[in-house]
């Protein structure tokens, strides 16, 4: 991304600049003076507070440092997918993520034994029950809320077997005529992209001593829960997440493993 051929512009300042108009809260950076402007109040005084505990510089009313180290973070990102894949040179992969500070990955190998626990948890869960004493502390915690509601607006006698398990079975038709929803394209993806489900979630994270920060990490969470939307889109993390995934998506690190011809590379803007 180029924005003029500004010279001494990292492409973490370039992508700040560039994306300046993007998002609610429009957080700029300017690379000739190298200041930041148009913070939110509070994000502002968040910024202010964490610089004055790691001693960064900070003006009265612009913050002059960059609180991201890209180029440690890609040579950090770089050494640890190589490691990584000396220990799964087996497997193909379909997707590599940041998610906050960790490294995640997942494998078609991987997806497929996630996708086929779930189906059979469902499953599991919707089977038909014949006495109570099949029941598991799994299935009395699966079925307390409706166990709950029939003795509270139906008179159901929690000592009365037959009527007990009448609520709990009832319960089972129901789900099972609706069916499997991981046997739903919607659902098989979602389950798919969703890195708290995979098998490599967190294999490496990043590190303070290594270009991240983590007080900024908070701060980018802090700011998206004060959004309307639940996002923040234009915070320090954020930029430089997003200038480290160009960073990496532009290199070959990714050659070392065997891809699928839909490989993506991304972070994970979670919506709070």
């Amino acid at each position: 991304m180029d924005i003029g051929g500004l010279p001494g512009v990292s492409g973490f300042e370039r992508l700040v600049s560039a994306g300046c108009d993007r998002g609610r809260s429009r957080h700029r950076f300017c690379p000739r003076t190298r200041r930041w402007s148009g913070l939110s109040e509070s994000y502002r005084l968040r910024l202010k507070r964490a610089a004055s505990r790691t001693t960064l510089p900070l003006c009265s009313e612009e913050i002059t440092f960059m609180p991201f180290d890209i180029d440690k973070l890609f040579v950090d990102c770089c050494s640890k997918i190589e490691q990584f894949a000396q220990e799964h040179s087996d497997e193909t992969f379909y997707a590599f993520a940041i998610d906050a500070s960790m490294l995640c990955f997942n494998s078609i190998e991987q997806f497929s034994q996630t996708l086929k626990k779930y189906q059979s948890r469902w499953d599991y869960e919707t089977r038909p029950i014949k006495s109570l004493a099949e029941m598991t502390e799994e299935d009395w915690l699966y079925n307390e809320f409706a166990l709950n509601l029939a003795e509270k607006y139906s008179g159901l006698d929690r000592s009365d077997e037959k009527k007990v398990l009448e609520v709990i079975n009832k319960r089972r038709i129901r789900e099972r005529a609706k069916g499997c929803k991981y046997l739903t394209e919607e659902s098989i993806h979602i389950l798919r992209e969703n890195t708290g489900d995979w098998a490599y979630q967190g294999f490496a994270d990043l590190d303070n001593g290594n270009g991240f920060n983590s007080q900024f990490y908070n701060e980018h969470y802090y700011e998206a829960m004060d959004s309307e939307d639940g996002h923040a889109p234009n915070t320090a993390y954020a930029i430089a997440m997003s200038s480290l995934i160009e960073r990496l998506q532009h290199s070959d690190v990714f050659r070392v493993l065997k891809l699928t011809d839909d490989f993506t590379i991304s972070w994970v803007e979670h919506s709070y």
